[in-house]
């Protein structure tokens, strides 16, 4: 799980078999469940602070890495 977002408003969890949760944080509501984000279980999750949090990063187990928007 990771807080993400300019205004650190954006909640990404991992769930499933490689797939990812958003949560907006400022109205407590579901964003999106992106299904087989990762063709395999997420095992990292990783805010991008030096691109100030507009993306972020995921891992899988067989060592893909993703970028993701964050808005």
């Amino acid at each position: 799980m990771r807080v993400t977002g300019e205004k650190k408003n954006v909640l990404i969890s991992s769930m499933g078999d490689g797939d990812l949760y958003v949560v907006g944080l400022d109205q407590r509501n579901q964003n999106d469940i992106i299904e087989m984000a990762h063709d395999d279980k997420i095992v990292q999750l990783v805010s991008l602070g030096k691109l100030q949090n507009k993306y972020f990063a995921t891992r899988c187990v067989d060592g893909d890495v993703m970028i993701w928007s964050a808005t």
